[in-house]
């Protein structure tokens, strides 16, 4: 078996829990070789996993399936291996063959008395998040409603504007059509002595410029 290489910064745990997957015997040949390995895994700080690997080689060794067992731990937030390799021959060494793999892999988690640093920073965020976007809706929702009061009270005074303004044109329609109505014949009388009045003018011009011809030849005499 291999001798773990890697070292951790010991951490507080509150509760520890273990799990270590069952053991294969098998009965092996002279001429096989065994290979371990083995490899630690840290999630976060609180979850750990160690995983061993042991492979047989055997020129003689019939055909075998491959043993598996997978445990594995939640992911974290880092990951450090360490591994060392030993190999073991039993009787002499052989050109080839069949390999056979044995897995074995133990996992710990551990529970502490509360939240990380980082994830106490990280819920705090979204927390303050969450107050911020609240905030800000109640602030656009107020907003919303002033809005939609300013143009319900614009409208009503434009309604108001609208009624005031089609009373004085009615009023002042009438006004006009009975004003109208007294003074056009006044009008029409007025028109005329004006134009009887160009077509006068227009006669004593001529009786003028024929007056004054006169006179030039009186003159000229």
């Amino acid at each position: 078996m291999a001798e773990m290489n890697g070292t951790e910064k010991p951490l507080p745990v509150k509760t520890a829990t273990a799990y270590k997957s069952p053991t294969t015997h098998r009965v092996m040949p002279a001429d096989t070789k065994a290979t371990t390995k083995t490899e630690n895994t840290s999630y976060g700080d609180n979850v750990k996993s160690t995983t061993t690997t042991t492979e047989y080689k055997s020129s003689n060794m019939s055909e075998a399936p491959d043993y598996r067992s997978n445990i594995s731990a939640r992911p974290g937030f880092s990951r450090t291996s360490t591994s060392s390799t030993t190999s073991t021959s039993y009787g002499q060494p052989m050109s080839g063959g069949r390999v056979l793999k044995i897995v074995t892999e133990m996992g710990s988690s551990a529970v502490g008395s509360g939240l990380s640093p980082f994830g106490q920073n990280a819920a705090s965020t979204i927390r303050d998040a969450r107050e911020r976007e609240k905030k800000d809706m109640a602030d656009l929702n107020d907003r919303l409603a002033n809005y939609i009061e300013k143009v319900r009270f614009l409208e009503a005074q434009n309604r108001k504007l609208a009624a005031d303004l089609e009373a004085l044109r009615s009023r002042w329609g009438k006004d006009t059509t009975s004003v109208r109505q007294m003074y056009e014949g006044e009008l029409s009388e007025a028109r005329k002595l004006i134009d009887e009045t160009n077509k006068q003018r227009g006669a004593l011009e001529d009786q003028i410029k024929k007056l004054q011809e006169q006179l030039a030849d009186y003159r000229k005499k």
